[in-house]
């Protein structure tokens, strides 16, 4: 059953959807006073922020300094790319290996170089979308890190997560998985540069999402993202032409958006519901064009991740096993 896509549970982890409410809740309330949704920016990096806590480790201090640096990082990206698309290549390329490197030292820390690429990379091209100011940077960079650091007083108990960082050596054969990433992120950048695609933060979002070391692993999360992309995309076109838009639809289907990544216990409910809302959100503005082209953005992703594992993984057993 564990191959099967549509073998999951509806139940929710109730820990999360209150830590992950907290963690959007500065953004989310400072977007509602001044009338502007360049704030929930900040929401966002909020929660890229906090879902590694007692995920990948229990270090309050870490988790603040997290936070802080996927803001910085995804602005220098987002500076980066302003200049020149290559430039974000090559930083979005090392920011890869980076992260490659710490998910290789230990299973648990998947988690949290999976939430620092992504905060990093859909942060900057989120950014790009707003004029902003120093002063704008600085509102951003402030409402994430207070949504994280409310998170940590919370008085919830969280599993205990004892684990430490160890680098592989050089001589190694695992050594080669701290190069995970760079596959699927450079194909991610340079298919939607050359092929002028819509929303290149899903394509490359897609991409590192089925990117992992068991090729099994990478069919079923390719299979899962697919299938509950589509329903829940075709869903979300549906409720778009029937419910009235709205601000209230727009600020609620953010939240849940954000709520989704970590709600339920099981992942395939978790991205029906986000791709189902994200759509919806877009609907709200009339974005039809961005909406339909979100599912098709998701399956090339997948594409991208799955062609990257198999090469990878080419390359592991050519050149590594047999040597």
């Amino acid at each position: 059953m564990k191959d099967n896509p549509l073998h999951f549970s509806w139940s929710i982890n109730w820990r999360w959807v209150i830590m992950l409410s907290v963690a959007v809740m500065p953004g989310v309330l400072t977007s509602l006073i001044t009338g502007k949704l360049m704030w929930l920016i900040a929401s966002f990096l909020a929660v890229c922020g906090a879902i590694p806590y007692s995920a990948s480790h229990n270090s309050r201090l870490f988790t603040l300094f997290n936070s802080l640096l996927v803001c910085i990082v995804a602005y220098i990206l987002h500076w980066l790319l302003s200049i020149s698309w290559q430039y974000f290549l090559m930083a979005t390329v090392c920011l890869a290996f980076a992260v490659g490197i710490l998910d290789n030292g230990h299973a648990n820390f998947r988690v949290l170089s999976s939430w620092i690429i992504i905060g990093c990379v859909y942060g900057s091209i989120k950014l790009g979308e707003y004029p902003l100011s120093l002063t704008d940077l600085t509102y951003i960079i402030g409402l994430a890190c207070t949504g994280t650091g409310i998170v940590l007083v919370l008085p919830l108990n969280h599993p205990s997560v004892n684990v430490r960082l160890t680098l592989v050596p050089l001589k190694d054969k695992q050594f080669l998985f701290n190069f995970k990433y760079i596959i699927p992120s450079l194909l991610a950048i340079l298919a939607w540069h050359y092929f002028r695609l819509e929303e290149p933060e899903w394509i490359i979002w897609s991409a590192l999402s089925v990117t992992y070391p068991e090729i099994s692993d990478v069919i079923l999360k390719f299979k899962q993202r697919a299938i509950a992309g589509s329903a829940g995309v075709a869903c979300g076109l549906i409720a778009g032409l029937i419910i009235p838009h709205s601000l209230i639809v727009t600020y609620l289907c953010f939240i849940f958006i954000c709520l989704s990544l970590k709600m339920f216990n099981d992942y395939f409910p978790g991205y029906l519901l986000r791709s189902f809302l994200a759509v919806l959100y877009a609907a709200n503005h009339g974005s039809w064009q961005i909406a339909v082209s979100r599912i098709s953005d998701v399956i090339i992703g997948g594409i991208i991740g799955v062609v990257s594992a198999y090469l990878f993984h080419f390359i592991y057993c050519k050149y590594i096993l047999e040597s």
